[in-house]
């Protein structure tokens, strides 16, 4: 199983070893280490809310956050799927896939 399988849905963007370097390239790793934080972003309409555990978002963070807060409103409004299926990649099966439990 894929780690980035427990990820919360606004994690799921291709990640640094699938992107492509360019203006995405940062938003989406602010939004991987938001993930990896247990930092959960929503939309309520035209504002950005935030939930994290205490101390999860230092000043550093916060700040980097509301930089990039258009650009991160931008990838949360965009279709999932699309995303999703960007980052998927096929697996050879070589052999018989393990019983799971």
């Amino acid at each position: 199983m894929n780690a980035d399988m427990s990820l919360p849905p606004h994690a799921e963007r291709p990640g640094a070893e699938g992107a492509i370097d360019g203006p995405g390239s940062a938003v989406t790793a602010l939004l991987d280490e938001l993930a990896r934080r247990d930092i959960r972003l929503t939309l309520d309409g035209d504002k950005l809310k935030v939930s994290a555990p205490a101390g999860a978002l230092d000043a550093d963070l916060k700040a980097r956050l509301a930089a990039a807060k258009s650009e991160v409103m931008a990838a949360l409004r965009a279709p999932a799927g699309a995303s999703t299926r960007s980052r998927l990649r096929r697996v050879p099966r070589v052999s018989p896939l393990p019983i799971s439990y």
